[in-house]
């Protein structure tokens, strides 16, 4: 089930494990608690956020990878509670939505500072040229001039593969609201 709202509070508990005890994570949207998991919390107090409600025995949990922050820092009502994650991890904590080793990290759209832009990049490079030479039947006499064009032209492919036409729609959205 997906859920859509604001994040009022962030708290961790330590839970045993097989391999000790480890800080859990949890959010509080629309009232109910969701468990994060072990990882570091790549969220804050006041994100809105999207995500997908699932359940492995423990209560309500994000399902892995399936959050995506639509506003971040928005007020937060008065009263609410706020608490934050201690600021040491516990041992053996690994970042949220952390790529494992070669594997994408699963999360659309895709963070502005994220490895992967590189990899985006590179394809939405090749593209714009290609339709930049299919486009123009003389060559272009001036090289910076073509460049230029290429380079405006990936970047158009990069937003859209990248997920940040569909952020911008959705927080045009939610402007509106």
């Amino acid at each position: 089930m997906k859920v859509h709202g604001t994040i009022t509070a962030i708290t961790s508990e330590p839970r045993s494990t097989k391999y000790g005890t480890r800080n859990v994570h949890y959010v509080h949207v629309n009232g109910e608690r969701y468990q994060l998991g072990f990882g570091k919390v790549d969220v804050k107090v006041g994100d809105v956020v999207d995500f997908d409600e699932g359940d492995k025995g423990y209560g309500p949990e994000v399902v892995k990878g399936s959050i995506v922050v639509l506003a971040g820092a928005v007020a937060v009502p008065t009263g609410s509670v706020i608490a934050v994650a201690p600021a040491t991890p516990a041992v053996g904590d690994i970042p949220f939505a952390a790529p494992k080793s070669g594997k994408q990290s699963g999360i659309f759209p895709i963070p502005a500072l994220s490895g992967e832009r590189a990899i985006l990049r590179q394809n939405a490079s090749t593209q714009a040229r290609e339709l930049y030479l299919a486009l123009t039947l003389t060559p272009q006499p001036d090289l910076d001039k073509a460049v230029l064009e290429i380079i405006r032209i990936a970047r158009k492919f990069e937003a859209y593969t990248a997920g940040d036409l569909d952020m911008d729609a959705a927080k045009a959205e939610m402007e509106k609201k």
